[in-house]
């Protein structure tokens, strides 16, 4: 079997960091237009993206280091359980890769 890997991120415009609520509620979220007041190409960009992903893929959620970096650094990595493009939902199994407050 095929998997794909997939790399996403967990700010709703670029500031409103949610991995937390991710990886506890075992999903990654990709919001729709009417979600955010700066509607751009990016977000049908990664709504086209995610109509790929099929359960068994592998996920890793990233973060820049620093505005316009070519550095990343991964947060957390997991496996897709389901994928729900009514709610543009995946749902996964979390592997979180730092340490709890």
């Amino acid at each position: 079997m095929n998997r794909n890997y997939w790399v996403v991120g967990a700010m709703f415009g670029g500031s409103d960091d949610h991995l937390s609520v991710f990886v506890k509620r075992g999903y990654w979220y990709c919001w729709g237009p009417d979600e955010i007041d700066d509607v751009t190409s990016s977000v049908e960009t990664q709504q086209d993206r995610l109509k790929e992903i099929k359960i068994g893929d592998r996920i890793a959620v990233k973060k820049l280091l620093g505005r316009g970096s070519n550095e990343i650094e991964i947060r957390a990595m997991g496996i897709v359980t389901d994928v729900d493009l009514d709610e543009w939902r995946i749902y996964v199994n979390w592997l979180p890769l730092w340490e709890s407050d």
